[in-house]
């Protein structure tokens, strides 16, 4: 009896099938790629702004009286604070990827920007600085095109104000102050007792009578 033919009609079935694997597992691993790409943006984006307003705030302190050479030193003290707090993972951050200016600010004039940030006019002082930190970042996803690097340019920007203070307070050792003319001290005249300063737990002693 004749021995029946052999068939293979199964293998190409099942190449199919290893095919539609291997697409799936790379569109999976795109997808994963692009969602961890979105996160390091965001989270250097966070990381650049907290390190912009650390170097503004210390920038501004140097600043002092707004003349050339305390926005010198601001300026490096700005970039020098700036480089310290922004993170380093897959991107590296160098002196030019920070700007720091001294600017006027001035609550009474607009610009496009809305920070009431101006240059100095002739014989005006600095008053404050702004600091740009702007970098294009890694990306994560692979570039198959052979083309330019696709990674997220960010660009974050703080600024620090140097104005005279709107209020002034003193803070002393007292609990109490009586002087002549108030209520209480109209009420001690009735009895008798008219001190013109009385004076409760101040550094004098436990009470002083005047």
């Amino acid at each position: 009896m004749p021995a029946a033919p052999m068939r293979y009609a199964s293998l190409p079935r099942q190449r199919g099938s290893i095919t539609v694997a291997v697409v799936f597992a790379v569109l999976v691993g795109l997808v994963l790629l692009g969602v961890a790409h979105l996160a390091y943006s965001f989270y250097m984006k966070r990381e650049m702004q907290k390190g912009a307003d650390l170097a503004a705030l210390s920038a501004v302190q140097v600043l002092s009286m707004g003349a050339a050479a305390d926005c010198t030193r601001a300026v490096a003290a700005g970039r020098t604070s700036a480089l310290a707090n922004v993170p380093s993972f897959f991107d590296t951050f160098t002196a030019a990827d920070v700007t720091v200016e001294c600017k006027v600010w001035d609550s009474t004039r607009t610009d496009p920007s809305g920070m009431h940030i101006f240059d100095p006019t002739s014989g005006q002082s600095f008053n404050a600085v702004r600091v740009t930190v702007s970098k294009r970042l890694t990306s994560i996803i692979p570039n198959f095109s052979g083309g330019a690097s696709g990674g997220t340019q960010v660009t974050t920007t703080a600024v620090a104000t140097n104005t005279r203070p709107v209020a002034a307070f003193m803070v002393g050792s007292r609990l109490l102050r009586l002087q002549r003319g108030g209520l209480l001290s109209q009420l001690l005249a009735t009895v008798g007792a008219t001190p013109a300063q009385l004076d409760v737990l101040d550094a004098a002693g436990l009470a002083s009578v005047n």
